[in-house]
């Protein structure tokens, strides 16, 4: 009997620490509805996985190496474009933070998003510091978390803003996307 205990004990424990969250995020959009992914951003940890539910419309999840680069491991589902209603999952087993879009048309323009992946040893205060603007799109202006210059180029890679400000004012720049760089790290960025 004291075999048996020590065996569901252990069985428990290690189903406890290998267990998966998985997180959903809607996809939709139209030609009468702006094209989304919900929610944008996502904190999961390491091994979790990501369900995406397209519940409207024909889109695609464009995550791989050769647009992101950075991303620690391609993703990839119906890059030629699936019409609703799809499901697709995938297991994130590499920490780090993945960028990824709908390559369908022009979707990319307002259906994009970023996965963070953390390890249950990831220092809080590192994820406290990472780096992000908010909000995202934006009209008038956009604020950054991080201390330090803040460059906004086009995607010709012009550079159009340069400040050292945490709010930076971005109402005269063209409705489109951007890339907003700080220090070593950069991130996508939408004017309305």
């Amino acid at each position: 009997m004291k075999n048996i205990v020590v065996f569901f004990s252990f069985f428990f424990v290690a189903g406890s620490i290998l267990a998966q969250t998985t997180h959903n995020v809607e996809v939709g959009g139209s030609m009468q509805v702006t094209p989304y992914f919900n929610p944008q951003y996502i904190t999961i940890q390491q091994g979790d996985i990501v369900e995406w539910n397209c519940v409207q419309g024909t889109h695609n999840i464009d995550g791989q190496q050769s647009l992101f680069p950075n991303n620690p491991e391609s993703f990839s589902y119906a890059l030629n474009g699936a019409s609703s209603p799809w499901d697709f999952s995938h297991t994130f087993n590499t920490p780090g933070v993945y960028d990824y879009e709908c390559s369908m048309w022009n979707h990319n323009q307002t259906q994009f998003g970023t996965i963070t992946v953390i390890t249950n040893s990831t220092d809080i205060n590192e994820y406290i510091n990472s780096f992000f603007a908010f909000p995202n799109p934006a009209c008038t202006q956009i604020t950054v978390n991080k201390e330090g210059i803040k460059n906004i180029y086009n995607r010709l890679g012009e550079l159009l803003i340069s400040s050292r400000k945490k709010t930076i004012d971005i109402t005269h720049l063209k409705v489109g996307v951007y890339v907003l760089q700080c220090e070593e790290q950069t991130q996508k960025i939408i004017k309305q």
